[in-house]
């Protein structure tokens, strides 16, 4: 299933892999969503002179064994959008709009500053445009967590 508005920036922002502090990470807003949620051009994020999305894996995972979430590509979300969803909609169990004229994505790409590839950048878009810099992130859900390496 391709992940919710709700669920994508969640995957970035732990910042360690420790069990206790992990939990207390979980939630926390990170800008970044690299191995130290911090940009280090050539090292964990695209230099400036590459101006075109990389295999997946290039660069370190985050903290979550998560790789490419900030600087590559903007990932589309399952969710409609609607400017006043999130005043509008239940506190839990948030689903998104039923339906609309855009989608929603996250992140940001290598056509994008850095600042422009944050973990809380929502855009919206219509989902028939070609969209160069865009994909998605396939999720499973599971009663038990997956082991992180």
């Amino acid at each position: 299933m391709i992940i919710s508005d709700v669920e994508r920036p969640f995957a970035p922002r732990a910042k360690t892999t420790s069990a206790i502090e992990t939990d207390l990470s979980r939630g926390k807003i990170v800008s970044f969503a690299t191995d130290t949620g911090y940009i280090e051009p050539g090292v964990n994020y695209t230099d400036e002179s590459n101006r075109y999305p990389y295999p997946p894996g290039k660069f370190p995972p985050n903290p979550l064994g998560l790789y490419d979430m900030s600087g590559n590509i903007s990932e589309w979300v399952a969710d409609w959008y609607a400017p006043d969803y999130y005043a509008r909609s239940p506190r839990e169990n948030r689903q998104g709009p039923q339906r609309g004229e855009k989608k929603v994505y996250r992140g940001g790409s290598v056509f994008n500053s850095p600042g422009g590839s944050s973990t809380v950048i929502r855009g919206k878009a219509e989902p028939a445009l070609p969209y160069a810099s865009g994909g998605f992130r396939c999720a499973i859900n599971t009663g038990e967590p997956l082991p992180v390496d």
